[in-house]
């Protein structure tokens, strides 16, 4: 079953639609505050508690295919190392990642799961989605700021993250609980 989500913005004119292209299962850990991928075990590395992410609430379908548009950006991809979701568009700056305990190591992106995720930003909270997922200008993976002032544990940053006050504010879509 394929479902569709439509955001208007301003012109009324559809600003994010996704349909079959998602990828799930991913989740929310309630420790470090970041979006990872739940379909493996064990499940990435978590700099809060140094072991397995914890996971928390929803599971998340993550929209994968196609390119810029005013409310979508491309560029996020699954590391190999700790299983979070960062971005990568700003290569050769990668972020920084806790999945082999060694610092200043970047995310690295794995063949298991090649998908260059789309990410539907600044719509608002439509049905069928979660508001308040933002990119961390440490370690630059999605974390959930729904929690504020309490955001997570950042390994890059030695706390926790670190929002950008202009960058995207992003709205993930949901595939149950």
């Amino acid at each position: 079953m394929a479902a569709t989500v439509l955001a208007t913005v301003g012109t009324g004119a559809p600003a994010s639609a996704w349909t079959n292209t998602t990828h799930a299962p991913y989740r929310f850990c309630g420790d470090c505050f970041v979006m990872f991928y739940w379909g493996f075990a064990p499940s990435g590395h978590c700099p809060a508690t140094g072991t397995t992410h914890r996971q928390v609430g929803w599971i998340f379908k993550i929209p994968f295919g196609g390119g810029w548009t005013p409310n979508d950006q491309p560029d996020w991809r699954w590391c190999r190392n700790c299983f979070g979701l960062f971005f990568s568009g700003s290569w050769p700056n990668q972020g920084r990642c806790i999945g082999t305990n060694i610092e200043n190591i970047p995310h690295r992106t794995g063949s298991n799961i090649p998908f260059n995720y789309v990410l539907p930003h600044d719509i608002g909270e439509p049905p069928g989605t979660q508001a308040n997922w933002e990119f961390c200008t440490n370690c630059y993976q999605l974390f959930f700021n729904g929690y504020a002032p309490q955001r997570g544990v950042c390994f890059a940053g030695g706390g926790p993250h670190v929002p950008n006050p202009s960058a995207f504010h992003f709205a993930i879509p949901v595939s149950s609980y």
